[in-house]
């Protein structure tokens, strides 16, 4: 059985992610930890279209949009993995789109780790 760290695993998240929403696979991904911050560095993600589609400011605003609502929607599966490695939250996220380089940068910030309650021995938890 492999084992595999946190950065591995949320690079194959990225570029599996990233291949079944857009059947390109990026050329390039990074992931970084340091404390309490994980950078998620994407990069070769644009078609040939989209590249050249770039140069132009009307194109790039559609782009940028469209790559962030992309991105934001890579956020969840991140989160889980992260919980559940790291036994902390995310508590904050900030991705930055740079088509100019054909690069993403995705920053997420790390919270405490949660606060573990213990209970009596048969006891029901209560229901809020």
């Amino acid at each position: 059985m492999k084992i595999y760290s946190l950065e591995q695993r949320l690079a194959d998240i990225a570029r599996d992610f990233l291949c079944s929403k857009r059947r390109i696979e990026p050329q390039r991904v990074e992931v970084l930890q340091q404390a309490e911050l994980i950078v998620l560095r994407i990069g070769g993600f644009l078609a040939q279209a989209e590249a050249a589609m770039v140069g132009r400011w009307k194109h790039r605003q559609v782009l940028t949009t469209y790559f962030e609502r992309i991105f934001e929607n890579l956020y969840p599966l991140l989160r889980v993995v992260i919980q559940e490695a790291c036994q902390r939250s995310v508590v904050d996220r900030h991705v930055v789109i740079d088509l100019s380089r054909n690069e993403c940068v995705y920053f997420l910030t790390l919270g405490e780790a949660p606060a573990v309650r213990e209970r009596e021995p048969g006891a029901w938890p209560r229901l809020p």
